[in-house]
């Protein structure tokens, strides 16, 4: 048996030397792998990470996410974790038999460990240790976590919180857990898996391991095409449409032509960047059956700028809402035709004051807005309007 060890804490690294490993178990002979990682989430190679992950919180923390080549679930990593991978010949191994050894090995240190459901072991009916398997033509890779003295609170944080979606991935199963440390606070734990797993082993560090073929397998690992795009596909439901998801990418939406129009084929990245692409297709006065429309729609609404510069948020949210408007007016054909018509008209009776030209453009894309693309527009060439930069406010008259 080869012990190595090694004191880098880069999570992806250390799943691909565990591959590396499981890929020579057969002729280099069983080998055990103690590594830990400065703060990562690792799901199962077909789980989902929306579902199993809070990837706002995963992202404030600081923590990164990874997705392993075993089955399984989402196991929490940070400093206080310590994880170990067995790579063994496929005929030599005997998992109920290996879960025995770890068992015995913590009883023996006087931490009394059971085995739980789910691969997983506990102690005081809570759980220190979740395990997988990747199980190959001629090799197996069994690997497990440790925890001894994680940040417990962060974990729930990043492990709670994920999105309600359909989806036939394997899901976690949560359980309360402990730490170690709690139980038996000056034990060697990577002893007691030594002592397991590798008593009489030939130990080696980062020099063995730098000359595996690692590199390549840590770079796939860090794409977004591992960690998201191997999702197993899945629905998620919204008010009047469904979302469905292959390959990380939104491959279909139902309910709503226009939201499909715009979003098949696109990355999906959460709930939240949904809602603002959404937001956004909303925004520019998307309804329904793809139709333009006002955002907020109401009988009567005037929609004024005084000549005199605004200030302040109520200002700017002003000026933003309208540049909005005049940019989705635009996207009608008809409208820009109009707007053109108007120029030189709105030109001659600003010349005296040119950024009154910008706000009675964006007056007029408002209103314009504000109707259905089947109204009769009034072709309003601002007569009858003042627009000299003495205060007085330019305003259509809410008819519309």
């Amino acid at each position: 048996m080869l012990l190595a060890r090694t004191e880098q804490l880069d999570v992806h690294r250390n799943l691909a030397l565990e591959e590396c490993l499981l890929e020579q178990a057969v002729e280099r002979g069983p080998a055990l792998f103690l590594w830990r990682s400065s703060g990562a989430v690792v799901i199962g190679k077909n789980q989902n990470p929306w579902r199993e992950v809070n990837l706002p919180e995963l992202q404030a923390a600081g923590l990164v996410l990874a997705r392993r080549c075993s089955g399984g679930g989402t196991v929490f990593h940070d400093a206080g974790n310590l994880n170990y991978a067995l790579a063994l010949p496929r005929d030599t191994y005997d998992q109920d038999a290996l879960f025995e050894k770890l068992i015995q090995s913590f009883r023996r240190a006087g931490i009394p460990a059971t085995r739980g459901p789910h691969h997983g072991l506990l102690v005081q009916g809570r759980k220190f240790s979740g395990s997988a398997f990747c199980i190959r033509r001629r090799a197996v890779l069994h690997h497990g976590t440790l925890l001894i003295r994680a940040d417990l609170g962060r974990m729930q944080r990043v492990l709670t919180g994920g999105l309600a979606l359909s989806s036939r991935a394997i899901a976690s199963y949560p359980m309360p857990v402990i730490n170690l440390s709690d139980v038996q606070p000056a034990c060697d734990i990577e002893r007691v898996v030594i002592a397991a797993y590798a008593p009489h082993a030939t130990a080696a560090g980062d020099d063995f391991l730098e000359t595996l073929q690692w590199r390549e397998k840590a770079e796939g690992q860090r794409t977004w095409d591992w960690q998201f795009g191997q999702t197993p596909p899945f629905e998620v439901k919204l008010a009047d449409a469904t979302v469905r998801v292959e390959h990380g990418r939104i491959a279909e939406v139902t309910g709503n032509a226009a939201l499909a129009a715009k979003l098949v084929g696109q990355m999906f990245q959460g709930l939240p960047e949904l809602d603002r692409r959404i937001g956004t297709l909303h925004g520019r006065g998307i309804n329904n059956d793809g139709n333009m429309r006002c955002p907020a729609r109401q009988s009567c609404q005037h929609v004024t700028q005084s000549c005199g510069p605004q200030r302040g948020d109520d200002a700017d949210r002003t000026r933003v809402g309208r540049q909005h408007a005049f940019v989705a007016g635009f996207k009608q054909p008809f409208f820009a035709q109009f707007v053109f018509e108007c120029q030189k008209g709105f030109e001659q009776r600003t010349q005296s004051c040119p950024t009154q030209l910008f706000d009675l453009k964006l007056i007029l894309a408002a209103r314009l807005v504000q109707r259905d693309t089947a109204a009769q527009f009034d072709r309003i060439t601002g007569s009858g309007r003042k627009t000299n930069c003495g205060g007085t406010t330019a305003k259509h008259d809410g008819t519309h």
